[in-house]
């Protein structure tokens, strides 16, 4: 995993299995069923691929715990294989959608600490500006914005 997602997120507990996806249907059973036992550093490539549309089914403590594995294949990937879509999903789950209930992204996002918040910064500054991906600049500055501005709200409350 990248440096910086490694130190900011090395205290992030992990999820209880309980936590893991708080949903019962056969796309959540999936999903807890692959990243079960599984550490952010060992969840392997071919589960993020194969959910690269689920982050909106993990639990909020879930979440917070794999995004950085989304991250990183984020930040390493490579155009026309799934790792776009892994991209495109990382950076949708990081705006509140206009017609949402943003108060579910409140209870998702509030999870983050000041370090973490700083490394989600730190990678969106870098996918907003990777040339390989200019088709989806525009929705990298918009997480960016969003995190920036929770990271300053952090850094004024002194979390």
């Amino acid at each position: 995993m990248t440096g910086f997602l490694a130190i900011a997120f090395a205290a992030s507990p992990p999820p209880s299995p309980d936590d893991l996806v708080p949903h019962e249907c056969e796309e959540c059973s999936d999903l807890r069923r692959d990243f079960s036992g599984h550490t952010v550093w060992s969840l392997p490539p071919a589960a993020i691929h194969e959910h690269f549309g689920d982050l909106a089914l993990l639990s909020p403590s879930a979440f917070r715990y794999f995004l950085p594995a989304y991250l990183q294949v984020a930040l390493n990937c490579t155009p026309g294989t799934k790792d776009e879509m892994v991209r495109q999903f990382v950076l949708y789950s990081l705006v509140p959608q206009p017609d949402s209930d943003h108060s579910w992204y409140e209870a998702r996002f509030r999870t983050f600490t000041q370090p973490e918040v700083a490394a989600i910064v730190q990678a969106l500054e870098a996918l907003a500006t990777d040339p390989r991906h200019a088709y989806d600049h525009d929705e990298a500055q918009q997480a960016l914005t969003v995190w920036r501005a929770r990271l300053h709200r952090l850094s004024e409350r002194g979390a």
